[in-house]
């Protein structure tokens, strides 16, 4: 049998009118709705009967209940018989009424193995008249009892988004931790990981969720998405662990005597297959990069080879990319000028490459760590980078600058403070490390 939860969900998400019929041998439920409301209810139950309900509210006594014998002959309902006597007020009346209908619906959860019956029509109210908001009672609902039919459809459900980032009830705080979770990205068996929650509160969360219509599921088609998506980061990541390691003529994989248009088709055919733009709606800020760096590398590799001597013995011997140190240096200076300038991307794509070819200039690891501490997704590169730069120069007091600025941007004030410390033994005099030292309150 399907869940009441999901009916009760149809009813709220379609704004459906009707009555609802839940009974078995013991008792029967009557639920109005109007409009994806819940309106009205009545039950079987003696213990459900607005009497009883008055009596456990403390609105009555057992004096004025035992009065219920006399309405038959006024053909009057309950509770109209006790407003009319002066018994309770109208107000107190309609609590009662409201606790009742809330009592009746949420019992309806615990009916497994119920006959459930929905007629669809104009509904022909009763005078006491509520408009109740589904979601909230939805969800106590599911709280109170998670049933096993209800356990074996959430079962079923794959890769959970959000339909919205506002709640329209209120969430407890570890089902708040799942929620912020769903992202459409993530698994079921992927919040279960990340969250470390009990297996059975995550699926009771995410079906409560699901049927106060708060997520929904993307199944077989977000498995696709994923499955493309790893593709796309296959085929990055191995032509990225080869890109410094292939002369341009390889990189655009032409021979020796390539035309001009086999050399145009072949640099617009990898570049578009490696473009950043193809990777950026992936949310993958390393991936990414490295297609930025395709990119820069592709484009030198055409330049060289679309030159009109690129043929030549020494074009062919500068195409191999035979590094040398006056190339390292004037990479060097254009990504000092780029980084003045604020072009901070193109800097540490220039860094990169003096570092690749000469891995022995404490300069380069320098300014690599400085441009990429501007960046807060590469702080932890920055980190090993100017660890490097103190490594191969450990007098250098602007190495160990920036890392203690780097340290105080992450909050690690002793760490900084170690740093700038040293600053001060390098050199005495720097006013820069002293002011950021006077700062630490540790």
């Amino acid at each position: 049998m399907e869940h009441i939860a999901l009916l009760y969900r149809d009813i709220f998400k379609r704004k459906k009118s009707g009555e609802l019929l839940v009974f078995d041998k013991r008792v029967k439920r009557t639920l109005i709705f109007t409009n994806g409301f819940l309106c009205a209810g009545w039950s079987t139950l003696p213990d459900e009967k607005i009497g009883q309900i008055l009596l456990k509210l403390k609105l009555i006594d057992s004096i004025h209940l035992s009065a219920l014998h006399k309405i038959s002959e006024k053909k009057m309902r309950f509770g109209e018989y006790l407003v009319s006597q002066g018994v309770v007020s109208r107000k107190n009346l309609n609590i009662a009424l409201l606790h009742q209908l809330q009592r009746i619906f949420l019992m309806t959860f615990q009916m497994e193995g119920a006959q459930i019956k929905f007629e669809e029509k104009p509904t022909a109210l009763p005078k006491e008249i509520f408009q109740i908001f589904l979601p909230p009672l939805i969800a106590k609902g599911i709280r109170s009892f998670f049933s096993p039919s209800a356990q074996r459809f959430i079962q079923d459900k794959d890769y959970p988004f959000k339909r919205s980032e506002n709640i329209t009830f209120q969430l407890e705080p570890d089902e708040e931790i799942i929620f912020k979770e769903i992202d459409g990205k993530k698994s079921v068996v992927d919040i279960f990981l990340v969250t470390g929650k009990d297996r059975k509160f995550v699926l009771k969360t995410l079906f409560l969720l699901y049927c106060t219509d708060s997520i929904d599921f993307k199944g077989e088609e977000l498995k696709k998405e994923k499955e493309k998506e790893n593709i796309i980061i296959e085929e990055v990541e191995k032509f990225y662990s080869t890109l410094y390691d292939k002369t341009p003529l390889k990189l655009l994989e032409l021979d020796k005597d390539f035309t001009e248009d086999e050399l145009r088709e072949r640099y617009f055919s990898i570049i578009k297959k490696f473009h950043p733009d193809r990777v950026r709606t992936l949310s993958n800020p390393e991936l990414t990069k490295k297609c930025e760096e395709i990119f820069m590398r592709l484009t030198e590799a055409y330049e060289i080879l679309s030159s009109p001597s690129s043929k030549t013995e020494e074009q062919l011997l500068l195409a191999k990319d035979e590094p040398t140190t006056e190339m390292a240096e004037k990479k060097f200076s254009e990504a000092k000028e780029f980084l003045a300038s604020g072009l901070i991307w193109d800097a540490i794509l220039l860094l990169k490459e003096a570092v690749r070819i000469n891995s022995s200039n404490p300069q380069y690891y320098l300014y690599l760590g400085k441009a990429q501490a501007k960046i807060p997704s590469m702080r932890k590169e920055a980190e090993v980078s100017l660890l490097k730069s103190i490594e191969l120069e450990k007098w250098n007091p602007d190495a160990f600058l920036e890392l203690g600025k780097l340290y105080l941007s992450e909050g690690m004030k002793m760490r900084a403070k170690s740093m700038l410390e040293k600053v001060l033994v390098l050199e005495p005099q720097n006013d820069e490390a002293k002011e950021l030292l006077s700062n630490i309150k540790l």
